[in-house]
């Protein structure tokens, strides 16, 4: 049975009105009867009243449809029920709040086994024997509250709301493998290249078939990007490969793209979300999931974002925010004062009391910064969370203006701005960050001079096929279109890691040589 069929099946057995359920509820009989007709779903409070009204469980209530067997294995089978286009707004809420207390149980049973690890290096006396079990038997509790609590939302694991997660982490994890080498340094390579570099002469090149790059091409490559990239990456077929890229589901795609737009657009930010050989297959993308389609017939392809790309956004901002706070530590940019007075400066005075009291028996510094820094992107990741419900109307809308991180409470905002100047004061602008830089500019410049040469200026030169042959026939750097190999040039550049193209760089200049 669908929920409304139980509850009118239940509410009649009881012999009970629509009118008097609804007046123990304190609702009104029209909300009663749109229940029952699964035109609408009882808030979270309203269905644990409902179940010890009726004397069952809240499981029994919502948890599944109940099917006549056709099959020994039918028989034996259950189907969860619950239609996502009527859980509402407060169900969700109450969900994704209820899933996010349980995997904070989690994170703290990981946090204090892993923490209490230091301990087994101590000397074992009574009193650190003691003082390990206690946090043993807490870690232990936790994980026991997490998961033996028989869960009240079972039947929505199912639905759609369940994998909100899931595509967040997939995507989370996805959209930055187009980064170049050298991450946004790479970028920029890339781009200057074409734009102030040798790459230039490639604007107004004609190969032997009479082929110009268009005027969107162009921009595709001096505004070159790594969240397009990382899009053509997933999508693109390589040769020998399967058509798709990688297959995922299309919402998992579309929440990669934090910036839903055509090259053309990046004009002010040199943000895009897709080259314009994808284009096509965003747009199939884009329009499947719905999406909100900004731009004129005549105009190029520009949408409003889809609504879980802001929850990537806001968790790329925070661990990278976050993350190079600890980083600058460890690299000796930031002293030990400067970042714990950084990381502590997101909490309230009290609870910045509770979390050096941590530090008693956490007493090496680099794990008190390894706690700290966990403590706030739980933080920020709730806050962000919340911020996303509390906006849910506007950014289904694509009416929603700026990012998560925006929005965020205070001490959260002031806390993140000040971390943000700070990294662009100090850790951005250090002399090992731009010593990297400037290297990465200098390999990504020749390995582009070279290839490009090779494939796309002279492909006849017998320095170019000797180079040639050593890429992977994956990348299609004899294709036919002139847009199509150049293309495939930053396909191998860009999937390079920095060790990689290191050691390419030193090779092709002949600093280092295989042994033979």
């Amino acid at each position: 049975m669908t929920l409304g069929e139980t509850i009118r099946s239940l509410r009649k057995t009881a012999g009970l009105s629509q009118e008097a359920l609804a007046e123990k509820l304190g609702v009104s009989r029209q909300a009663v009867s749109k229940w029952e007709n699964d035109n609408g779903m009882p808030e979270t409070e309203k269905l644990i009243v409902m179940a010890k009204l009726f004397d069952t469980s809240l499981d029994d209530l919502i948890g599944e449809e109940k099917s006549a067997p056709t099959s020994p294995t039918a028989e034996n089978s259950t189907q969860t029920h619950i239609d996502p286009a009527a859980v509402t707004l407060d169900v969700a809420r109450s969900f994704l709040d209820y899933q996010s207390h349980r995997l904070q149980r989690v994170a703290l049973a990981a946090l204090l086994i892993i923490g209490s690890s230091a301990l087994a290096f101590s000397s074992f006396s009574g009193i650190i024997m003691l003082l390990w079990m206690l946090i043993i038997i807490v870690a232990v509790a936790q994980l026991i509250l997490a998961y033996a609590i028989a869960d009240p939302y079972r039947a929505l694991r199912h639905t759609p709301l369940a994998e909100i997660g899931n595509i967040v982490s997939a995507a989370c994890l996805a959209h930055d493998m187009g980064n170049p080498p050298f991450g946004h340094a790479g970028e920029k390579a890339i781009a200057s290249y074409f734009k102030e570099g040798r790459g230039q002469k490639l604007h107004d090149f004609t190969d032997e078939t009479g082929e110009k790059l268009s005027e969107e091409q162009w921009h595709d490559l001096t505004r070159f990007d790594g969240n397009a990239n990382a899009f053509r990456l997933l999508t693109h077929q390589f040769e020998g490969r399967r058509k798709g890229g990688f297959v995922m589901c299309y919402p998992t795609l579309a929440a990669i793209v934090k910036y839903p737009y055509a090259s053309t657009y990046a004009t002010t930010k040199q943000k895009f979300g897709f080259f314009n050989a994808e284009s096509t297959y965003f747009r199939k993308i884009a329009d499947e999931m719905g999406m909100i389609r900004l731009n004129a017939p005549d105009e190029p392809l520009r949408y409003a974002r889809h609504p879980l790309v802001y929850l990537v956004e806001a968790a790329d901002d925070i661990c990278y925010e976050i993350m190079d706070i600890e980083d600058a530590h460890k690299l000796r940019i930031l002293s030990d004062e400067e970042t714990f007075h950084h990381l502590l400066a997101f909490f309230s005075p009290d609870h910045q009391e509770k979390l050096k009291a941590t530090f008693a028996y956490v007493t090496d510094i680099n794990e008190q910064i390894v706690y700290l820094r966990s403590c706030v992107i739980n933080s920020l990741e709730h806050a962000c969370v919340r911020t996303f419900i509390d906006h849910e109307s506007d950014i289904m809308q694509g009416r929603f203006e700026g990012s998560l991180i925006e929005h965020l409470p205070e001490p959260l905002l002031t806390a993140y701005r000040r971390c943000e100047e700070m990294a662009k004061k100090r850790i951005y602008c250090h002399h090992d960050v731009l010593d990297v830089e400037l290297a990465g500019y200098r390999i990504i410049y020749t390995l582009l001079e070279l290839f490009m040469d090779a494939a796309v200026l002279n492909p006849h030169h017998a320095y170019g096929r000797l180079l040639l042959s050593r890429v992977s026939s994956q990348y299609q750097l004899n294709a036919p279109h002139l847009y199509d190999r150049v293309m495939a040039v930053l396909d191998y550049i860009s999937g390079m890691t920095d060790v990689y193209a290191l050691d390419l760089y030193r090779k092709i200049n002949g600093n280092s040589l295989p042994m033979v």
